[in-house]
C-alpha cells in the first residue's frame, strides 16, 4: 500500500466534526448529566438502560459525529390544557434541541414547535449563545429527575452504532481543539 493510499483510507475513517464552539460543551455536558440522572429511575428495563447508554455514548463523542447514529430523547408534560415537550436529536449529520407545545381550546387547539439550537457536520450552526439555552437545559434536566415525566428514548441501528463508535476513536481534548466563539 502506498503512503497516498494509506492516507486516503485513514481520512475516510476519521470522525467528522459538528460545527460546535468550545463554549457549546456546556450544553452537551448538561444533556449527558440529564441522561445519567435518567438512569437512576426505578423500573427501567434492560433495553431502556441500553438505549440510554447509547445516547450517552453518542453525546460523549461530540463534537465528533458518530456515523449511523440516530438518537432522539423527549420529555413531555401533559395536562388537561395540552402538553409541552423538550427534547434533542443527534444523527450522524445533525444535532438539535427542540421544544413543542400544544394548547387545547374550546374549538380545537394551537400548536407550536421550534428548534432552540442546531448544528450540522461540516458547518452550519444556530446563531445562539450557550447561556441563552440555560433555561431550556434546566427544564430538560429537571424532567430527567426520578419523579419527572415519562421519557421517550429512541435509538436506531444499535449494532451499527456500537460498531461505528468502537471503530472511530476521538481525542480526549476534542473540545479544546475547537474554535472559541469569543476568540
Amino acid at each position: 500500500m502506498t503512503d497516498e493510499q494509506q492516507t486516503d483510507s485513514t481520512t475516510d475513517a476519521a470522525p467528522r466534526l459538528f460545527a460546535f464552539y468550545q463554549e457549546d460543551k456546556a450544553i452537551v455536558d448538561g444533556l449527558s448529566k440529564a441522561m445519567r440522572m435518567l438512569l437512576q429511575r426505578d423500573g427501567l428495563t434492560a433495553h431502556q438502560v441500553a438505549d440510554i447508554a447509547m445516547v450517552i455514548l453518542v453525546l460523549e463523542r461530540l463534537p465528533y459525529s458518530t456515523d449511523g447514529a440516530y438518537v432522539d430523547v423527549h420529555f413531555t408534560e401533559r395536562s388537561e390544557e395540552g402538553h409541552a415537550s423538550w427534547g434533542f436529536e443527534v444523527t450522524g449529520e445533525y444535532f438539535g434541541l427542540q421544544t413543542s407545545e400544544y394548547m387545547a381550546g374550546p374549538y380545537g387547539g394551537d400548536s407550536s414547535s421550534r428548534t432552540e439550537f442546531e448544528t450540522h457536520v461540516g458547518g452550519g450552526r444556530s446563531p445562539v449563545e450557550p447561556w441563552q439555552l440555560e433555561d431550556w437545559l434546566s427544564v430538560f434536566s429537571g424532567h430527567a429527575e426520578p419523579d419527572g415525566p415519562e421519557a421517550e428514548v429512541h435509538v436506531e441501528s444499535l449494532d451499527a452504532l456500537v460498531a461505528s463508535a468502537s471503530s472511530q476513536a476521538v481525542p480526549h481534548n476534542r473540545w479544546e481543539q475547537l474554535e472559541s466563539e469569543y476568540a
